[in-house]
Protein backbone atom coordinates (compact mmCIF):
# COMPACT_ATOMS: atom_id res chain seq x y z
CA UNK A 1 0.00 0.00 0.00
CA UNK A 2 0.94 3.15 -0.63
CA UNK A 3 -0.07 6.44 1.29
CA UNK A 4 0.77 10.12 0.90
CA UNK A 5 0.15 12.31 4.22
CA UNK A 6 -0.52 15.47 2.64
CA UNK A 7 -1.17 17.29 6.69
CA UNK A 8 1.96 15.65 7.56
CA UNK A 9 0.53 14.32 10.85
CA UNK A 10 3.50 12.16 12.88
CA UNK A 11 4.81 9.04 12.38
CA UNK A 12 3.26 7.86 15.72
CA UNK A 13 -0.19 7.77 14.16
CA UNK A 14 0.88 4.88 11.66
CA UNK A 15 2.94 2.78 13.91
CA UNK A 16 1.17 0.15 15.46
CA UNK A 17 2.74 -1.44 18.22
CA UNK A 18 3.57 -4.94 18.36
CA UNK A 19 3.14 -7.17 21.38
CA UNK A 20 6.88 -8.15 21.66
CA UNK A 21 6.17 -11.58 22.57
CA UNK A 22 9.09 -13.04 21.30
CA UNK A 23 11.70 -13.23 24.40
CA UNK A 24 11.11 -16.54 25.72
CA UNK A 25 9.62 -15.55 29.67
CA UNK A 26 6.70 -17.80 30.37
CA UNK A 27 5.84 -15.70 33.28
CA UNK A 28 6.04 -12.15 31.29
CA UNK A 29 4.26 -14.15 28.17
CA UNK A 30 1.23 -14.97 30.97
CA UNK A 31 1.33 -11.79 32.31
CA UNK A 32 1.31 -9.72 28.27
CA UNK A 33 -1.88 -12.44 28.12
CA UNK A 34 -3.22 -11.36 31.06
CA UNK A 35 -3.08 -7.71 30.00
CA UNK A 36 -4.74 -8.11 26.53
CA UNK A 37 -7.41 -10.47 27.61
CA UNK A 38 -8.61 -8.40 30.11
CA UNK A 39 -8.05 -4.92 28.66
CA UNK A 40 -10.49 -2.92 30.31
CA UNK A 41 -10.46 -4.35 33.49
CA UNK A 42 -6.45 -4.96 33.40
CA UNK A 43 -5.26 -5.64 36.84
CA UNK A 44 -2.65 -3.34 38.41
CA UNK A 45 0.97 -4.01 38.26
CA UNK A 46 1.33 -5.57 41.45
CA UNK A 47 -1.98 -7.89 41.03
CA UNK A 48 -0.29 -8.70 37.47
CA UNK A 49 3.27 -9.68 39.30
CA UNK A 50 1.11 -12.16 42.07
CA UNK A 51 -0.86 -13.39 39.75
CA UNK A 52 2.31 -14.96 37.63
CA UNK A 53 4.06 -15.70 41.16
CA UNK A 54 6.59 -12.86 41.05
CA UNK A 55 7.61 -9.84 43.39
CA UNK A 56 6.56 -6.60 41.99
CA UNK A 57 10.42 -5.66 41.88
CA UNK A 58 11.33 -8.90 40.32
CA UNK A 59 8.49 -8.50 37.82
CA UNK A 60 8.63 -5.25 36.69
CA UNK A 61 12.75 -5.87 36.40
CA UNK A 62 12.19 -8.61 34.15
CA UNK A 63 8.96 -7.12 32.02
CA UNK A 64 10.75 -4.66 30.67
CA UNK A 65 14.10 -7.01 30.32
CA UNK A 66 11.29 -9.20 27.85
CA UNK A 67 9.46 -6.83 26.47
CA UNK A 68 11.56 -3.44 26.37
CA UNK A 69 8.17 -1.74 28.09
CA UNK A 70 7.62 -0.69 31.71
CA UNK A 71 4.61 -2.80 32.38
CA UNK A 72 2.11 0.42 33.11
CA UNK A 73 3.85 1.47 29.45
CA UNK A 74 2.94 -1.66 27.91
CA UNK A 75 -0.92 -1.73 29.74
CA UNK A 76 -0.85 1.76 27.81
CA UNK A 77 0.25 0.97 24.78
CA UNK A 78 -2.21 -2.30 24.26
CA UNK A 79 -5.51 -0.21 25.46
CA UNK A 80 -4.18 2.77 22.76
CA UNK A 81 -4.13 0.33 19.88
CA UNK A 82 -7.60 -1.03 21.12
CA UNK A 83 -9.47 2.43 21.08
CA UNK A 84 -6.93 2.98 17.34
CA UNK A 85 -9.09 -0.05 15.97
CA UNK A 86 -12.43 1.19 17.54
CA UNK A 87 -11.79 4.61 16.21
CA UNK A 88 -10.90 2.96 13.16
CA UNK A 89 -13.98 0.56 12.54
CA UNK A 90 -16.94 2.27 14.17
CA UNK A 91 -18.41 5.35 15.56
CA UNK A 92 -18.66 5.20 19.11
CA UNK A 93 -18.26 8.61 21.18
CA UNK A 94 -14.44 8.58 22.42
CA UNK A 95 -16.19 8.44 26.12
CA UNK A 96 -17.26 4.91 25.05
CA UNK A 97 -14.07 3.72 23.44
CA UNK A 98 -12.00 5.36 26.46
CA UNK A 99 -14.42 3.06 28.91
CA UNK A 100 -13.89 0.36 26.95
CA UNK A 101 -10.50 -0.25 26.81
CA UNK A 102 -10.27 0.52 30.33
CA UNK A 103 -10.11 4.63 31.17
CA UNK A 104 -12.93 6.36 33.23
CA UNK A 105 -11.05 9.46 32.80
CA UNK A 106 -11.90 10.56 29.60
CA UNK A 107 -9.02 13.92 29.84
CA UNK A 108 -6.39 11.25 30.99
CA UNK A 109 -7.36 8.84 27.86
CA UNK A 110 -7.04 12.11 25.15
CA UNK A 111 -3.47 12.91 27.34
CA UNK A 112 -2.23 9.38 26.80
CA UNK A 113 -3.88 8.92 23.15
CA UNK A 114 -2.34 12.17 22.00
CA UNK A 115 1.26 11.27 23.79
CA UNK A 116 1.36 7.54 21.65
CA UNK A 117 0.33 8.40 18.74
CA UNK A 118 0.86 12.21 17.57
CA UNK A 119 -3.08 12.58 17.36
CA UNK A 120 -5.94 13.37 19.34
CA UNK A 121 -8.65 10.75 19.33
CA UNK A 122 -10.78 12.79 16.85
CA UNK A 123 -8.55 13.71 14.63
CA UNK A 124 -7.18 10.05 14.34
CA UNK A 125 -10.24 9.18 13.51
CA UNK A 126 -10.97 12.05 11.14
CA UNK A 127 -8.01 10.74 9.24
CA UNK A 128 -8.08 6.83 9.37
CA UNK A 129 -12.10 6.51 10.45
CA UNK A 130 -14.65 4.40 8.38
CA UNK A 131 -15.89 7.39 6.28
CA UNK A 132 -12.11 8.15 5.93
CA UNK A 133 -11.37 5.17 4.01
CA UNK A 134 -14.34 2.72 3.46
CA UNK A 135 -12.70 0.61 1.28
CA UNK A 136 -9.83 -0.05 3.46
CA UNK A 137 -12.20 -1.20 6.47
CA UNK A 138 -13.89 -2.90 3.93
CA UNK A 139 -10.85 -5.07 3.31
CA UNK A 140 -9.72 -5.49 6.65
CA UNK A 141 -12.71 -7.16 7.66
CA UNK A 142 -13.27 -9.50 4.92
CA UNK A 143 -9.39 -10.58 6.04
CA UNK A 144 -10.01 -10.90 9.74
Amino acid sequence: MFLVDVNKSPQSAYAMFGTQKSHGDEEILRAQDIIEKEIARCPSVEVLARRVAMSRRSFVRRFKGATGNAPRDYIQRVRVEAAKRHLEETSQQVAAIAGHVGYNDVVAFRRLFTRWTGLSPSDYRTRYGTRTAPALVKQRRRAG
